[in-house]
């Protein structure tokens, strides 16, 4: 929000509370002083009510409620009030989170929309390109075998670390196999056609990239899954890129062309 914006919000705050003009005049122009000189008012006022007859602290937690609710809990409580948080509760019908819980909340929302898990075979070199790749442009790579087993199984361990938002999958020539009687050809390892079935259904195709590299014979069940060509010039980096912007993720394309 632009100051010009957050000013306007502000005249608005105090035309709905009948605040004084002088109490916050827009010739501060810095939104934090007129804020600030808002809730001073308020605290050194705690009996005044607005016209319809409620109290003028409530209102304005009502109207304004992120940008004062914690300055006015914190005066509150220091007048050991002890019933504000009930109130609070009983008022907006939801308890009040502290500041300390809200970031912790966003920064696990901010992890899991980062967060992309990696599905890989036997080879390293295309998981650590591609782990190191998601780290450069400010992702957070998701490798299993990295994660702490606890005990559980292989499906069960996938299952706790899939709160993530996109997956790119390896498709990498470590098996040989084929129909009976047909001829051996290269294909990825089961546990990735099973990964990469996973996650199209969790996430849907949109936020699955599948890389291929080399010669892989694909499942007839998997034709219509889109992948991109794992080639050895790196042109993969601009199209996973496209990938997860695509899937609405702020990519960064200056870092990109670096790479």
């Amino acid at each position: 929000m632009s100051r010009e914006e957050m000013n306007l919000e502000i005249d608005h705050l105090m035309r709905e509370l009948d605040i004084p003009k002088d109490t916050a005049p827009i010739s501060l122009k810095y939104p934090g002083k007129r804020r600030e000189n808002i809730l001073n008012y308020v605290i050194n006022n705690t009996e005044m009510t607005t016209k319809s007859g409620k109290l003028l602290q409530d209102e304005l937690i009502c109207i304004g409620k992120d940008s004062y609710l914690n300055q006015i809990r914190r005066y509150k409580t220091a007048k050991r009030n002890i019933d504000f948080e009930s109130d609070y509760k009983e008022y907006f019908g939801v308890p009040i989170i502290d500041d300390d819980d809200q970031k912790k909340t966003d920064t696990k929302k901010l992890n899991s929309s980062r967060s992309v898990f990696v599905v890989h075979g036997h080879d390293e070199g295309g998981r650590e390109s591609v782990a190191r790749y998601l780290e450069k442009i400010n992702f957070i790579p998701i490798i299993l075998h990295e994660q702490a087993n606890k005990g559980r199984t292989i499906i069960e361990k996938i299952e706790g670390h899939a709160d993530v938002d996109f997956a790119v999958v390896l498709l990498t020539p470590d098996d040989i196999g084929s129909v009976k009687g047909g001829q051996e050809e290269p294909r990825a390892r089961q546990n990735v056609l099973l990964e990469l079935g996973y996650f199209i259904g969790k996430l849907g195709r949109d936020r699955v990239c599948a890389l291929k590299k080399g010669n892989v014979a694909l499942p007839s069940d998997f034709a219509g899954v889109v992948w991109e060509p794992m080639d050895e010039y790196g042109n993969w980096r601009r199209s996973l890129a496209r990938e997860l912007q695509a899937a609405g993720h702020e990519i960064d394309w200056n870092e990109i062309m670096r790479s």
